[in-house]
């Protein structure tokens, strides 16, 4: 009872602080469980899922949160976000994104107003194999609507928006989550990753910066490297790499073919083979199998290997500009279809840079960076 008077005294406050409140209805805060030490334990992994750190302990906690309160409407939206993520984070011990519609659906049981299980069930989504990308975009619109200060779920959305390859409205969504949360790092880092898209290597660098200046590094760095390299930081290159555990022996050869794209006949699958690429992993980062192809130019690798293994919904590396000969190539116009990108834009629309050739057939332009 006191900490709801707490709660609803700052969020008067709060309210009066705000000029542009636009006559919103009065918001009105509550605890949900009268249990002290759930409360705690739930704040705890809570805040352990919005920093991405320590994803295992999370889901460990909000575990025990709801067995110790099952009736606790936001641990079970807590839990069902954190599964919704943690496999994409290389966790993968167990079926993580098979518990979150359960988890889900309890919460909105017990709550149906909660935003957070719609955001979790839209990623949860994206996650599948042959992925549903207007049910995923129908589920997020869903928790915005139910919470237009959900940061989550215009970062889900936004993740979305990226694979679609409509790179400008994930950068509006991460905006919106950054209006929202400016701390908010992960969403800081995957708009980095949309100027990355978009060609705009100095706007991603800054923004990828200001991340590992408060600590956050290792969420998709891999991503930048590329970057670094054509833009001649080899020792930031390295020094990623590294930080995901790839072999100094190893890092030249990537870096190499990432400096000289095509100029050499590398044995991409042989170097696979010797280095285990796919099994690279810190702090629940990995170097995919399918990155590395990209990287060494074996293209219809990539294809062949889109949606097997762990961290399997990586297929957002359609767009990645490591090799330019890779646009529009079979592996890219494979990995897109298998992702089940080109169902949902001949239903809704291509997006500004692709468009239709014939009936089965597809091209896409290097996007036009924004200003």
């Amino acid at each position: 009872a006191i900490q709801d008077e707490i709660a609803n005294a700052l969020v008067v406050a709060l309210r009066a602080s705000q000029p542009d409140d636009n006559g919103q209805a009065a918001v009105k805060a509550k605890i949900d469980t009268t249990n002290m030490r759930v409360y705690e334990i739930y704040l705890k992994a809570r805040e352990l899922f919005i920093a991405r750190t320590d994803l295992a302990e999370s889901i460990r906690l909000f575990e025990q949160v709801v067995q110790m309160d099952p009736n606790f409407a936001r641990g079970w939206e807590g839990l069902a976000a954190v599964s919704a993520v943690v496999e994409s984070w290389g966790i993968v011990d167990r079926d993580y994104n098979g518990m979150v519609k359960p988890a889900a659906e309890r919460a909105l049981q017990l709550d149906p107003s909660l935003s957070m299980p719609w955001a979790a069930l839209g990623m949860a989504e994206q996650n599948e194999r042959d992925v549903d990308w207007a049910k995923s975009l129908e589920l997020s619109a869903k928790a915005i609507q139910a919470d237009p200060k959900n940061a989550t779920a215009y970062l889900w959305r936004s993740i979305a928006w990226l694979n679609l390859g409509f790179f400008e409205k994930a950068i509006a969504d991460q905006d919106s989550c950054l209006r929202v949360d400016p701390a908010y790092k992960n969403c800081t880092r995957w708009k980095a990753q949309s100027y990355i898209y978009l060609g705009n290597d100095s706007k991603a660098m800054a923004l990828f910066e200001q991340g590992v200046a408060a600590g956050f590094v290792t969420n998709r760095a891999n991503s930048f490297v590329p970057s670094l390299v054509r833009n001649g930081n080899t020792l930031a290159a390295r020094l990623i790499l590294k930080d995901i555990n790839v072999s100094p022996e190893f890092s030249n050869i990537l870096i190499s073919e990432l400096a000289n794209p095509g100029a050499s006949k590398i044995d991409a699958r042989g170097i696979v083979a010797k280095y285990g690429a796919g099994n690279t992993k810190t702090s629940g980062v990995d170097l995919s199998v399918r990155i590395v192809y990209l990287w060494l130019g074996d293209f219809d690798a990539v294809g062949e290997h889109v949606g097997e293994g762990d961290n399997s919904n990586d297929e957002i590396l359609a767009w990645e500009p490591a090799q330019p000969a890779w646009r529009n190539s079979p592996g890219f116009k494979r990995v897109l279809r298998k992702m089940g990108v080109l169902v949902y834009w001949r239903k809704h629309g291509f997006p500004p840079h692709c468009r239709a050739v014939g009936k089965d057939d597809f091209t896409c332009d290097q996007p036009r960076p924004l200003p």
